[in-house]
């Protein structure tokens, strides 16, 4: 991995090392989605940025080192299932830049997830974190940020419409020359094996109808999915064009998954990876205003 992303490592040290005060923050992608350190009760870690989520979770080492109090469970949708987890009440949270005090946030054993580097993964911050935010993805010098300011903070971008379901943003999406949007859930935190390919998680039921007959033939390739809820292999067609944010991305995957298996349990979901946001220079996903900014 390391001999194909020479800056990674850099990346990763500038994580470890971390920074000067800043409003911002580092970030490396891996897989595909965004990470950055976050710090829960003084426990230092690497944590998934992940808008497909709807609450935070720690991981059960952080948990039991930061001395995190359990006061409940929780049922949680996962990508390949649903689960049942335990809740804790966080003293304090630091996370891009931001204190967040006495937070509930669910807990997980992440002992079988590798965050960049390696290292064991600490846990993923959800939307339930960005809510009253407008989140800041600056792929261009590999740093996030959290602010109360509204979109757009920077002149070149351009707006599209957003809402939310459930806390977790959406935004519309096109499959071929098709005009009929889709609703689709923005998912930073999906990731998959390739880091230079643009993927899209599509149901079953929208697979049979763009991919048509192709569903018969060999897939392009598989991947094997890891979420809270267990692992999974699926199939992976090739597709284009898909217009997205305003981009026409001719060369894109359908990574086919039948959503309806426990899932979302809707046989219409569709995930925009977060491959999809490295497309762009800069993404700004204003929650409380409902829109998301980008800038080719």
């Amino acid at each position: 991995m390391t001999a194909r992303f020479p800056g990674f490592l850099l990346a990763v040290a500038f994580l470890l090392g971390g920074c000067a005060r800043s409003d911002y923050h580092p970030m490396v992608f891996h897989y595909g989605s965004p990470w950055t350190e976050a710090e829960v009760n003084g426990q230092r870690g690497f944590y998934l940025v992940d808008t497909g989520a709807s609450v935070s979770v720690i991981d059960t080492l952080v948990a039991e080192r930061s001395g995190a109090r359990q006061i409940g469970t929780q049922d949680i949708i996962a990508t390949t299932g649903d689960l049942q987890l335990p809740t804790v009440s966080a003293e304090n949270i630091e996370f891009a830049g931001r204190t967040h005090l006495d937070r509930v946030v669910s807990v997980q054993d992440f002992g079988g997830f590798k965050a960049p580097g390696g290292r064991r993964q600490s846990g993923l911050i959800g939307s339930d974190f960005f809510l009253e935010y407008t989140l800041i993805l600056d792929m261009d010098h590999s740093r996030l940020r959290l602010t109360d300011q509204p979109a757009p903070l920077v002149s070149g971008m351009t707006p599209h419409r957003m809402r939310l379901n459930g806390g977790i943003p959406e935004i519309q999406i096109f499959f071929g020359t098709s005009q009929e949007p889709y609703w689709a859930k923005l998912d930073s935190g999906s990731g998959y094996a390739s880091e230079d390919a643009v993927y899209f998680d599509v149901s079953l039921e929208l697979a049979e109808r763009y991919l048509g007959p192709r569903l018969e033939d060999e897939p392009t390739e598989t991947v094997r999915i890891v979420s809270l809820a267990g692992r999974k292999e699926l199939p992976i067609y090739g597709y284009g064009p898909v217009r997205v944010l305003g981009r026409e991305l001719v060369d894109a995957r359908l990574v086919v998954h039948d959503h309806g298996d426990g899932a979302f349990d809707r046989p219409d979901t569709i995930l925009v990876t977060g491959s999809v946001l490295r497309q762009f220079s800069r993404v700004e996903i204003d929650f409380p205003r409902r829109m998301v900014w980008v800038k080719p």
